[in-house]
Parts: structure tokens; sequence; C-alpha cells
């Protein structure tokens, strides 16, 4: 049984809304550390986003590995890497194409179809395979995501401690360099790991 099955729906788009958020504030954040290289008063603010986004990330983290199961199972074992299930969608999404298309008005000066002609095409191999290929590159992809983004976690969390504990009388050799590689790790993990997220739940969501 999944605990939070029952609330998967309502869980992702949280899921969601907060991703957009950090990566709003990841974003912010790296371009606010860049910027203490000519203005070392921007230290305050970046300091600010850090924090907000270490704790943005954390939760994250957290509703993440809640729908987890419901992703390993729902969407990961049951049509990711079941091509059976992935032929009978495309059948039934081809099957549905056509029966559309035959009940469209007819376009002028052009030949009547038969009745039932379009229903009858089928999902040709090719575009099966692949569609089997595709989907099982993309939950690789996302095995890669869920192991950068718990790398991430410790990044984000360094940020504000660093800008914190930096000297200002060295900032331009410790936040300018250190913090500012970290700061854009964590923007381009958070970057990665919504486009993973959103490409996945277009394909198949809980």
């Amino acid at each position: 049984m999944l605990i939070f099955e029952a609330h998967a729906r309502l869980l992702i788009v949280v899921h969601g809304v907060i991703g957009a958020a950090l990566v709003a504030v990841s974003t912010h954040l790296a371009v606010w550390t860049w910027r203490i290289r000519k203005n070392p008063h921007f230290r305050r603010g970046a300091l600010r986003f850090a924090a907000i986004c270490a704790a943005l990330y954390a939760l994250e983290l957290i509703l993440g590995n809640v729908l987890y199961p419901t992703y390993k199972i729902r969407v990961r074992a049951e049509f990711l890497d079941n091509p059976q299930a992935i032929s009978r969608d495309l059948a039934s999404r081809a099957t549905a194409g056509a029966r559309i298309a035959e009940a469209a008005p007819a376009i002028p000066d052009s030949a009547p179809a038969a009745p039932g002609a379009n229903t009858a095409r089928a999902v040709p191999p090719e575009v099966r395979e692949a569609t089997i290929r595709r989907n099982r590159t993309i939950a690789r992809i996302f095995d890669v995501k869920e192991h950068l983004v718990a790398l991430g976690l410790a990044l984000a969390l360094a940020c504000p401690v660093l800008l914190w504990a930096a000297d200002p009388s060295a900032e331009r050799r410790t936040v300018a360099t250190t913090a500012r590689v970290l700061t854009l790790l964590v923007a381009a993990i958070t970057w990665f790991a919504a486009v993973v997220g959103l490409t996945i739940t277009t394909i198949r969501s809980v």
C-alpha cells in the first residue's frame, strides 16, 4: 500500500510550485553572489537568498521523497519500464485520434474516406520502439537527477554558512570564488531537476 497515493496529485502540484520558487531563488542567489565581486554590500542580500534557498531546497527534497514511492510504482514500473503499457497507450491514442478525424467535417474538394478506414490505422513499429527507448532513457535520467539533488542539498546548506562566516576583508577571495561556484552549481541542479521532473510529468503523471 502506498501511504500518500491518495494525496499524490495535490502533493505533486505543491511540489511543482515549490520547485518553481526554488529555481527562481537559486537563480537570484547566483546572480547576487556574483555581484559581491564588485560590491560587498550585496553580501547581505545574498545571505538572505541563501537562507531561503536552503529552506526551500530541504522542503522540496522532503516532498520529493514522499512522492517517490508513488512515482516508482505508478509511473516507473507500471508505464515507463512497461513496453506493453506503452503499446496500449499508443494504440489507444491512435484509435482516439482516428475517431476524431473520422467525425470531423470533410474538407471541401477532398475525396471522402471510407467509414472505419481511419480506425484501422495501426501504430508503426518504429514509433513504438522509439517511444519505449525514449521512456527508458528519461527514467534513467530521472535516477541521475535524484542523485544530483541529494548532492545539491549539501551545497545549498553550505551556501548560507559560507556567506555568513565570510570575512569582509577577504570577501573577494572567499565569497567571489567558493560561494559563487557553489551557488552556480545549486542553480544548475535546480534547473536540471525542474526540467527532468516536468518532462516526466508530461509523459506520465501519478
